[in-house]
């Protein structure tokens, strides 16, 4: 998949089978994601290489989970993600995202500038 370009599109019902075999090659429980809700996904080659999920509550958007294919960490497809999460969030009116401080990949999203407000990771996109 080297020299491919990243294609992120919204996320819809027929990327469900591709995440839950994502899931399922990383060795994570189906119940670690819940598929409903808003979200993006990361393809490259025609493969799902990693998602986005998120929540809409009041003047935010609330990320669920993030998920890059663990050879394909480390080339910037979850920042590309995130980038592409605050720029829709922002079309849609938010002036934030934000995820819980005591998530997994807490220090993740502190490297992408997300800072500690009130025991949640916040950052503006506004």
């Amino acid at each position: 998949m080297k020299g491919q370009r990243l294609f992120v599109r919204p996320l819809s019902a027929s990327d469900f089978g591709p995440i839950a075999a994502l899931q399922a090659g990383a060795e994570l429980p189906a119940s670690e994601v819940a598929l409903s809700g808003d979200g993006l996904v990361g393809r490259l080659a025609g493969s799902t290489v990693a998602y986005l999920l998120w929540s809409r509550d009041g003047d935010a958007f609330i990320i669920a989970s993030i998920f890059v294919a663990t050879e394909l960490r480390g080339i910037r497809i979850g920042s590309s993600l995130l980038a592409d999460a605050a720029k829709l969030a922002a079309e849609d009116g938010a002036t934030s995202l934000r995820v819980a401080q005591d998530c997994k990949l807490a220090r993740y999203f502190e490297r992408r500038g997300f800072v500690s407000v009130e025991g949640t990771l916040t950052k503006a996109i506004r």
